[in-house]
């Protein structure tokens, strides 16, 4: 009974049941996409209704940039820890070049600038991994790999995201161990 008493004063309405809630989702998502996108068309049901509409590019497009979120975060702070933990060796051998050497501060910054490539070669896979192990037992430990899994989602279809990822950092080591690295050393 509260239910249907309105809220501000209007006229009272009968509260939505789910099935009429997913119904009008859905009958709006259709009405919404159709103009946009041509190649999704309406599958009707044996009833001549529409039937659940699953527009899986849009879909994988959405679960995909969630689970990268998912890993940036992470994967940001796991390059920060892991850089400073190996930086903070050289940083006492710096200081000293500054304090008995007296070697100026800035050749001082530019020389750890300098070491910073060779010590992103190595931060970035660790950071990688850690940020792999949150994110997959954040979605395992929320249940979304299960509720994904039982709304169709293949499992190995998950595996995507991690896939780039892991593409992307490849791609940033091998340019740092490769490329930067062996100039930074020769500057």
């Amino acid at each position: 009974e509260r239910r249907s008493q309105p809220l501000h004063g209007g006229p009272a309405r009968a509260p939505y049941d789910l099935l009429e809630l997913l119904d009008t989702i859905a009958r709006e998502s259709i009405r919404r996409h159709e103009g946009q996108r041509p190649q999704h068309r309406r599958r009707t049901g044996p009833s001549g209704s529409h039937g659940a509409i699953v527009q899986w590019e849009g879909m994988t497009r959405i679960l995909d940039r969630y689970v990268l979120k998912e890993l940036l975060a992470p994967f940001v702070m796991g390059v920060a820890v892991f850089t400073f933990f190996l930086v903070i060796d050289r940083i006492y051998h710096l200081t000293d070049l500054v304090i008995t050497k007296g070697v100026p501060f800035h050749l001082v910054l530019s020389l750890l600038v300098f070491m910073l490539p060779s010590f992103l070669a190595l931060t970035f896979p660790m950071a990688l991994l850690v940020a792999v192990l949150l994110a997959g037992g954040r979605l395992a430990g929320d249940l979304e790999v299960a509720a994904l899994k039982a709304s169709g989602v293949s499992p190995l279809r998950l595996f995507r995201p991690f896939l780039v990822a892991a593409l992307l950092v490849t791609l940033a080591s091998a340019a740092l161990t490769l490329v930067v690295s062996p100039w930074a050393n020769g500057a």
